[in-house]
């Protein structure tokens, strides 16, 4: 995508509205190493266990990654009230287009 920007803002949190327990935090952009990226943070509720059923809320950082390929939407997503900052930040940092 040329305009990434735009295209999250136009697309990604008008299509997430349909997902159980959304609720937009942020959307900005976060610089990660050398690189600038579009970012969404947002609570959804995540689908029902296979076994129990039971769904609980999720936290969910997904970054925008533009690159010879096209775009790589990146969500990492873990139980509300659960701190996996510095996790989350270790794993989008080690993204790498091949």
């Amino acid at each position: 995508q040329a305009d990434v920007g735009g295209y999250v803002t136009s697309n990604d949190p008008l299509a997430l509205k349909a997902e159980a327990g959304f609720k937009l935090v942020t959307q900005d952009t976060v610089k990660v190493g050398t690189s600038t990226y579009q970012h969404l943070l947002f609570h959804v509720t995540s689908p029902p266990d296979a076994v129990t059923g039971k769904q609980v809320p999720l936290v969910v950082d997904r970054y925008f990654v533009p690159g010879p390929a096209g775009l790589a939407i990146v969500s990492l997503a873990t139980p509300d009230g659960v701190d996996n900052v510095d996790a989350f930040l270790l794993m989008i940092k080690s993204f790498a287009w091949s």
